[in-house]
Parts: C-alpha cells; structure tokens; sequence
C-alpha cells in the first residue's frame, strides 16, 4: 500500500510539473495595434524663471503731468507704432485750466481797475 501511495504521490508531482511546463512554452499570442500615420505638429511647452533684457527700450511719457486714469495694455503685450497706451485722468487738469482761467479773470479786472485810478489821478494832476 506503501508502494501504492508513493506511486500516486510521483504521479501527482510529475502531472503537475508537466502541466507547468507545457503551459510555460506555450507561445503566448501577440497582441498588435495598428493606426493609420498622420502628420501633424507637435508642440511642446516648456516653462522656465529666470530674467530677460529686451533687444529694444521705448521709453514711454506724457506731455502732461498728472494720474493714469486708464491702462490698455498689460505687461508684455505687443504695441504698435501710434497706438494710445495709457489715458491720464483730466479731471485734476480741467481744474487747474478753470483755475488759471478764473485767476486770469481776476487779474484783467485789477489791471482794468488800476487803469481807471491811473487815469482818475492822470485828470487830477492836469486839474492842479
């Protein structure tokens, strides 16, 4: 029975190592995927820090003093030749021309007014 067992035993172990190896050199099937080639652009991004210098400087001014009211251009944009970058705010300039104009009005009346005294004394002395 011994015998038996033992012969049971190597045939279990010999059926299960041939069953692995039979499985094992097996070719396995290659799986292929095909697509149809196309030409197209590839683009890449690429982000770095660091500093630039600009080839060109444009200094920008005004001809006039006083607040920017208005920007139309971000840091980076292109601007072209004659193009409005920035509005300054007139309500502060508006003020001053009414000021010197009411300035100027009063002076041509004190100017009109020593006309007058000149006169008045030009006629007093000729009286005396």
């Amino acid at each position: 029975m011994k015998k038996n067992k033992f012969f049971w035993v190597l045939f279990i172990i010999v059926l299960i190592l041939g069953g692995y190896f039979y499985f094992q050199s097996r070719k396995k099937e290659v799986a292929y995927m095909t697509v149809e080639v196309k030409k197209e652009n590839l683009a890449k991004t690429v982000s770095a820090t660091g500093s630039i210098q600009s080839r060109n400087k444009a200094e920008v001014s005004f001809k006039l003093s006083g607040k920017i009211k208005k920007i139309f251009f971000e840091v980076g944009d292109k601007v072209k030749e004659d193009e409005v970058v920035a509005v300054l705010d007139r309500e502060e300039l508006n003020y001053e021309v009414n000021q010197a104009r009411a300035d100027l009005e009063a002076q041509k009346k004190s100017l009109a007014l020593m006309k007058r005294k000149k006169d008045n004394y030009t006629h007093e002395q000729l009286d005396i």
